[in-house]
Parts: C-alpha cells; structure tokens; sequence
C-alpha cells in the first residue's frame, strides 16, 4: 500500500490513538483511526508473528480469519457515527503488512 506504513500511519492529520468508543455497554479500544481522502480507516496493531516456515501469504490469511469478526463490527459501529466510507485493516511490524479486511 504505501512505502513506509508506519510512518504514514504516524503522520496522517486527522490521527486518532487508542480511540475508545461505548458500544451497547461494551467498550471498544480502537488502536488508530484516520481520514484519509474521505475514507474513514480503522487500524489495529498486531504484535503476533508468522509460525516458523509459514509463507507470508498463509499468515495474512490466518489474520484475516482471526480477526475479521472484531473489524466487520468496528466499521458497522464506525459507519453509524460517522456516517462516512470506513475501512478496517490490520497492521503487523513483524511482517511490515497492513492487511485490510473487507
């Protein structure tokens, strides 16, 4: 997606850290939020690492299949507030991937 995710994810304007959000009496803990040409992204940052010898490509799909229950329900709560496109992907530094979930 972008050369240096970090750094983008770092410097984007409209950055909101560690955004926490009540939510039919539960709160959700959002790692970082930003707009970025209209699109409202929603970012969680993973710390987990690829098994030994699993190609990259099994670990981005073994991510996706953990987590996407928990994005799929921050953009449908995200979308009602905001009322704007959001998408949702996770940030792994052990493999310097954004990985969206759609």
């Amino acid at each position: 997606m972008m050369k240096n995710l970090i750094g983008y994810l770092k410097q984007r304007d409209s950055t909101q850290t560690e955004a926490e959000f009540i939510v039919d009496a539960r709160t959700i803990a959002i790692d970082r939020l930003f707009i970025d040409a209209g699109t409202l992204w929603v970012i969680d940052f993973k710390t987990t690492e690829p098994a030994e010898n699993e190609p990259l490509n099994k670990f981005i799909q073994r991510q996706q299949n953990q987590h996407a229950k928990q994005l799929r329900f921050y953009k449908t709560t995200l979308c009602e507030i905001y009322k704007i496109p959001v998408r949702c992907a996770l940030y792994c530094p052990s493999v310097s991937q954004l990985i969206e979930i759609t």
